[in-house]
């Protein structure tokens, strides 16, 4: 370190100070210090410079430099650093202890903030200022964002930083602070941090000085707890009176948009799931932000606007709304990524996140990642989970999230690559219970009966209790290996042994499970005896009425999902293939009618094979667009003489068409997307290599009989994921035992 007097920053303050006597001189030069260091507060290497000139020429004992390094350090998160100048301090100011408590609540240490307050309290020759109070409700905040934390809610009351707020609350108003306008501010904030709408909305009522910010703070409140209607009917209400909406009104309004689009149904709409009211509230809402330029020039409204439309199921809106931004950040990136993997848009997020390193120069972190690794695994792109793996790797993020590690376990298990899976696994010193869990999910998901049930034996062995969704993946096992008498068991212990009380979830497995044992009788009756049955149950059981061919049970099922939702598609498909495939074709137009006036348009069967570069191949039934299919179409030919020597019969009530000639049915079905898919994966990858495609529907009967007979003549393994499971075939025969 350069001597004090050396140093071209205190020449330079110096330089600029006019003659005067000594004192003068140093309060001034005491002045100009305090003015750079706070300055300096985003710089912390620059405020450590300047704190040990400072101190080598005695000039850090002057408690208005103190205060001000106190604070810088603070500022940095380098609380250590803030907790060493207060000691050393010979005496505390005010505004010394506020600093200090505000340092520690505002970097996450809400505990300390509240233990320094107490001793502040006691010590009978300090009174308390406005300042001293928002420090302390800023430090029950922290606290309320850590117990959020533990319980995985954030709607929910959090009962220990509540009792904190009240107690500081009741010492503010003992001391006559209740009306100064920064604490009433910061008590509706802290309020609705701990969940405690109403006591927030008390203090707003009873504030006679509201400004914009106790506003702002009312109504993210609402949308953070889960009301959203509140929030936007509060904020409407601002224009009544006569408060012009700023950014952070704008970021609460389009959060609570958020929040409704999480809890609507929605409707499928080109494969994407839409919340329609949401999206009307958001694009609504838009309009307003749009004539103050704040979706473009506020990066916070832009982020939240980004979320909203995401979230609504409309990311075309979304991209607009992110291209219109003029600063863009990792926060925002991360927004777009995270909508577009939660659409399960996986060719889209990777694209995405390499336009981000490559063009945007941003680089990722670990919400990135995340992101990215649930997008290939959607695409069931293997190569593309080991490139993002080597890069992890490279970044070393994997050191500061386990987060992360949990994603990667996730991302090879949905690529159907347990293996590898269990390598993430293996290589952490002590697997949490979020990680024992997706490993379970991995093996579930596999149909891996038996090492589901091992790993849920080592899960306790580990001291580990079961949550929600361990039991989820427990019943989806049971059912997809028909062990009905073992999964009514575990539904039973779950609230008998372990306390959880089942959830619309793990109805819908009982509900496949007894529907996959031909108990159709024990789950209509257990559907029709919940409250909240959804359309996913009563579908359910349609699905498992066309396996067993239950033509009556079917209508019933059939009549209960059009009543819920006339416009899924997918019920349509079910009942005019349980009819086909009873041969009553006569009661087809009638469904075929139903779906014209609902609005319920046939969803295409999509399936996509991810090449080793990454690139996706995907295919609808009949396609004609790939540029190698006169090699695919050869390829299935080939395949298709062979499997007739074996002894091959296809299905054709699989092909749902009446006035076709059994040939042309036999020739639809050769063109069915998932053959597509592997014709095009045998193509272009190496004899003996595993192939791994997906399906966005759950694969049909003759596809499921004839990709068995392609494992057999092309010997390769073929790992096909639908939307019910994975199917491993391997030389003639499925994992799944035929039982799906």
């Amino acid at each position: 370190m350069r001597e004090f007097q050396e140093t071209t920053l205190w020449k330079s303050i110096l330089a600029k100070t006019p003659t005067m006597d000594a004192n003068q001189r140093v309060c001034n030069v005491n002045a100009r210090v305090v003015s750079i260091v706070a300055r300096s507060s985003r710089d912390l290497p620059k405020g450590r410079l300047v704190h040990a000139n400072a101190a080598h020429n005695g000039h850090d004992s002057n408690i208005y430099i103190a205060n001000t390094l106190l604070s810088m350090y603070a500022k940095c998160g380098a609380m250590v650093d803030a907790a060493r100048v207060f000691a050393k301090m010979d005496r505390h100011s005010i505004v010394s202890w506020n600093s200090l408590i505000l340092g520690y609540a505002e970097n996450g240490q809400g505990e300390l903030a509240l233990v320094l307050f107490a001793s502040m309290e006691r010590r009978t020759s300090f009174h308390f200022d406005g300042r001293t109070f928002v420090a302390a409700l800023k430090a029950c905040t922290s606290l309320a964002v850590e117990e959020s934390k533990a319980s995985g809610s954030k709607t929910m009351v959090k009962p220990v930083s509540l009792e904190k707020s009240m107690a500081v609350h009741a010492l503010a108003a003992a001391r006559g602070f209740q009306e100064d306008v920064f604490v009433k501010n910061t008590l509706v904030d802290a309020y609705a941090k701990c969940g405690s709408m109403a006591d927030a909305w008390r203090v707003f009522a009873g504030a006679g000085n509201r400004d914009l910010i106790t506003w702002n703070a009312l109504v993210q409140g609402f949308a953070d707890c889960g009301e959203e209607q509140l929030a936007f009917e509060f904020l409407s209400m601002m224009e009544v009176e006569a408060l012009r909406a700023d950014g952070l009104s704008f970021t609460a309004g389009f959060k609570a948009c958020a929040g409704l689009a999480e809890k609507e149904q929605g409707r499928e709409i080109d494969g994407t799931m839409v919340k329609t009211k949401a999206l009307e509230k958001t694009m609504a809402l838009h309009v307003q932000a749009s004539r103050k330029n704040l979706d473009s020039h506020d990066i916070m409204v832009g982020n939240a606007l980004v979320d909203a439309y995401a979230k609504s199921g409309s990311l075309t809106d979304a991209s607009r709304a992110f291209a219109r931004i003029q600063k863009r950040d990792l926060v925002l990136w991360n927004t777009l990524l995270a909508g577009h993997a939660s659409n399960e848009q996986g060719e889209e997020t990777l694209d995405l996140f390499f336009q981000m390193i490559m063009d945007d120069h941003t680089e990722p972190d670990a919400r990135s990642f995340v992101a990215v690794l649930k997008a290939s695994g959607t695409m069931v792109a293997l190569s593309a989970t080991r490139l993002i793996h080597s890069e992890i790797c490279r970044r070393g993020v994997a050191d500061e999230n386990e987060i992360i590690a949990c994603s990667l376990l996730d991302s090879y298990a949905r690529c159907g690559s347990m293996q590898s899976a269990l390598q993430v696994f293996d290589s952490l010193a002590k697997p949490d219970s979020v990680l024992w869990t997706a490993l379970l999910s991995g093996y579930s998901r596999e149909g891996n009966t038996r090492l589901v049930f091992e790993t849920f034996c080592a899960f306790l062995d580990q001291g580990f209790r079961p949550n929600s969704v361990t039991f989820v993946c427990l019943l989806t096992a049971s059912s997809h290996a028909g062990l009905v008498a073992k999964g009514q068991a575990i539904f039973q212990a779950m609230e008998l042994k372990f306390g959880i009380q089942p959830g619309p979830e793990h109805y819908l497995c009982m509900v496949d499970l007894l529907g996959r044992g031909n108990r159709l009788d024990e789950a209509v009756k257990m559907v029709e005896a919940m409250e909240d049955a959804t359309v996913g149950h009563w579908m359910t059981v349609l699905g498992a009425c066309k396996k067993w061919k239950n033509v009556e049970m079917a209508k019933l099922a059939f009549e209960k999902v059009v009543e819920l939702d006339e416009r899924d598609p997918a019920a349509y498909s079910l009942m005019l293939a349980t009819y086909a495939s009873l041969g009553m074709w006569q009661e087809m137009p009638r469904v075929y009618e139903m779906r014209r006036k609902g609005g319920g348009l046939a969803r295409p069967g999509l399936s996509w094979w991810t090449d080793e570069t990454g690139a996706v191949h995907k295919f609808v039934a009949g396609d004609v667009r790939h540029p190698q299919m006169e090699e695919i179409q050869r390829k299935l030919g080939e395949l298709a003489v062979k499997m007739n020597e074996k002894g091959y019969v296809a299905d054709l009530a699989s092909a749902a068409r009446k006035r076709a000639s059994d040939a042309d049915k036999e020739r639809s079905l050769c063109c069915h997307s998932e053959r597509l898919a592997i014709a095009c994966a045998l193509v272009n990858s190496s004899p003996g290599t595993t192939i791994r495609i997906a399906k966005n529907l759950r694969v049909c009967d003759d596809c499921h009989s004839a990709t068995a007979f392609f494992s057999r003549i092309e010997r390769r393994e073929i790992i096909c994921r639908d939307s019910s499971r994975f199917h491993a075939f391997r030389d003639g025969a499925c994992s799944c035992g035929d039982f799906w």
